[in-house]
């Protein structure tokens, strides 16, 4: 099995005092979890407001009761609540939809199993089956199955903040890991998102394809897609590096050893196999593999990790051939063309060369104004900047168009050399068109597929990144290019 590795670390110092003065906010308890908006206690009056200033600060009363809701997607009428507190299945409890609205609740009030200020795990059951409450921000691990938290008002305690030192730490591997990430983002939002902003978090689990997990207690994943989309929502994370597709493409892109039909294959499989919500991060090269620049120009020593490695006399060197730069431009232009986030790793934007990790960390050549810098060389060749040049144009191209960055892909041509695709975002009226050949000069070459809706009011294309023409005829786009070349075209009225 692929290692699952899901690494993010936090460290936040909250240093307050035991009663804050009148005129302070002591905001909510911060020795509370915090629990999601559907499922929370009633506070009352505002906690953090003194009623007289000139004395020392009283604080409104809290209730101590925390309601659970549920709205049921298919009619079920049989909605319970089982847990540590109930026993789990022997004494679950009844959630009641009183007003018919279809939410069905349920009250809890403290108790004996029931203290304020704990934490308690649970499961839903509707019609019989079991699972995790969507609405509930904490997860919890009993007995090793991943279930629903809450966390019961602290009624009973001051408003005082806490000095206490947040760090959250998760390596390891599915086992805690999905606790742990709901778990840091409920803390997060509690302490840093009060302002209404929202802190982006990526994670990185290194699984393929293939990869299968079954923790059992209903908790499985049958892909790597699957996988990876069990730590993104609303709760958790917000996207993922997307390791099944990075896997799936690395070689294949760079190389060109993958037809066009077998790139679309894999872009289609992620934008379908994957939750809409997910913000995934898409890459080529990384710390962990070869340069991609070395990969292009098929350097014999790319395996080679140090000199005298298994063999290896000599490291890869830096490319100068022009057919390498071009292959690495068509790689990038598809990388920042696709959906989600794309990811250069340093150096790839010049082509520079490495064999396997740590070869594959060589100094960065820092060059102008940044030449105070480097640790090593200062200057690069004219292909090297040019490629750098490319990837620069392509991130201006996707700053600039609302189409590529959250329009929908809609493939034009797909063959074993030439790849054509469009993005539409409907709302703006946005249109762009990316174009990426390996195959000889096309002149005016006919590509159909879009609608006169789509097409709208546009009239002309502009170059964004790369070299070229695009006309509109009608419906029918006339596409013009270097053999090799990768382009970006702007729809403009």
């Amino acid at each position: 099995m692929t290692r699952a590795l899901v690494k993010l670390a936090i460290v936040v110092l909250a240093i307050g005092c035991g009663t804050p003065p009148p005129s302070a906010d002591g905001g909510a308890d911060a020795a509370q979890s915090p629990i999601d908006a559907a499922n929370e206690g009633d506070a009352g009056q505002d906690a953090s407001a003194a009623v007289d200033a000139g004395s020392e600060a009283r604080w409104g009363v809290r209730s101590c009761d925390l309601t659970l809701r549920y709205a049921p997607r298919r009619g079920e009428r049989d909605v319970r609540v089982a847990g540590e507190f109930t026993s789990w299945a022997d004494a679950a409890q009844p959630m009641r939809d009183d007003d018919g609205d279809g939410v069905y609740e349920l009250t809890l009030s403290p108790n004996a199993r029931l203290v304020p200020g704990e934490r308690y795990a649970y499961k839903l059951i509707v019609g019989g089956t079991w699972m995790l409450d969507p609405s509930s921000a904490l997860r919890e691990y009993v007995d090793g199955c991943l279930n629903s938290a809450f966390v019961m008002p602290a009624c009973t305690r001051g408003p005082e903040i806490r000095a206490s030192e947040l760090v959250t730490s998760i390596d390891g591997g599915a086992g805690r890991a999905t606790s742990s990430i709901f778990n840091l983002r409920a803390a997060l939002a509690s302490r840093f998102e009060q302002g209404g902003e929202r802190l982006f978090l990526v994670g990185e689990t290194a699984v393929g394809e293939h990869d299968r997990f079954d923790l059992g207690c209903g908790e499985s994943f049958s892909d790597g897609y699957e996988w990876i989309d069990a730590y993104v929502g609303e709760h958790a994370l917000d996207g993922q590096f997307d390791f099944p597709t990075h896997h799936r493409l690395q070689d294949g892109l760079v190389t060109e050893g993958m037809s066009f039909e077998d790139v679309e294959a894999v872009v289609h499989a992620f934008e379908t196999r994957y939750r809409p919500e997910g913000l995934h991060v898409r890459f080529l090269g990384t710390h962990d593999s070869n340069r991609m620049a070395s990969r292009a120009a098929f350097d014999p020593a790319q395996g080679c990790r140090w000199p005298d490695d298994g063999g290896c006399a000599s490291m890869p060197e830096q490319p100068a051939d022009p057919a390498v730069f071009a292959r690495l431009r068509r790689a990038f232009t598809v990388l920042y063309t696709m959906g989600g986030i794309p990811f250069v790793y340093y150096g790839d934007e010049l082509a520079m060369p490495g064999g396997n990790d740590p070869d594959n960390r060589r100094d960065m050549v820092f060059t102008g104004p940044l030449a105070s810098l480097a640790m090593g060389a200062t200057s690069v060749s004219d292909e090297q900047a040019a490629l750098r040049a490319h990837l620069a144009a392509l991130g201006t191209a996707r700053a600039r168009s609302m189409a590529l960055r959250r329009g929908r892909r809609i493939p034009l041509l797909a063959t074993e050399h030439l790849y054509v695709y469009a993005y539409a975002h409907e709302a703006s009226g946005e249109l762009a068109v990316v174009s990426v050949n390996r195959g000889g000069e096309l002149s005016d070459f006919a590509v159909d597929g879009l609608t006169s809706v789509l097409l709208g009011g546009i009239g002309s294309f502009e170059v964004a990144a790369g070299s070229g023409s695009l006309a509109r005829s009608g419906t029918r786009l006339r596409l013009t290019m270097d053999a090799g070349g990768a382009a970006v075209f702007l729809g403009r009225p």
